[in-house]
């Protein structure tokens, strides 16, 4: 049974000299399949009606694959493609988890590489900030900011209301 994959899908994908490596669907080209009669290569589908853009974690790079057996679900082969111990590949399955559970968005990930954050530790820390609403010691600043308008709102306040007593005494003399 073919699998049908859309943009979007975190995949793995088998590139010759690498291991199975997780990516994203960016696009989908239709094939020409008429051009590839005749040229069928041992184990390739060809006549495939689509060729898949890959973006890749972690290196960002893109391939275009049309041989649609180099392309797997992403978390039906995750135990089995997880195996592999490489530095780079942990990282790259850590930030598809992500991805692929809604944490994060496979655009956060381009633009906080494109920012030179490139570990797993990294991205996590940048989102948990956007999700606070900033970095760390842009809040210190903010909170002390808050705590110093509050502090010059009682002052004021006080005042008001010590000018409306001395209001109101002037009155009643």
């Amino acid at each position: 049974m073919e699998t049908e994959f859309h943009i979007g899908d975190i995949v793995w994908v088998k590139i010759k000299g690498y291991p199975w490596w997780p990516g994203i669907i960016k696009s989908i080209i239709l094939n020409d399949t008429s051009s590839n009669k005749g040229k069928k290569k041992p184990g390739i589908d060809n006549n495939h009606p689509h060729k898949y853009i890959i973006k890749f974690f972690i290196e960002l790079t893109e391939s275009i694959i049309s041989d649609i057996t180099k392309i797997k679900p992403y978390v039906k082969y995750k135990d089995e493609f997880s195996k592999i111990k490489q530095k780079k590949l942990i990282h790259a399955i850590k930030f598809a988890n992500l991805i692929s559970s809604g944490k994060m968005t496979f655009d956060q990930h381009y633009s906080f590489i494109k920012e030179g954050l490139r570990t797993y530790e990294e991205q996590c820390r940048k989102l948990e900030e956007i999700k606070n609403g900033g970095n760390k010691e842009d809040n210190k600043e903010i909170n002390a900011e808050k705590e110093s308008e509050k502090i010059e709102d009682n002052i004021i306040n006080e005042g008001d209301n010590n000018i409306d007593d001395i209001d109101t005494r002037e009155k009643k003399y």
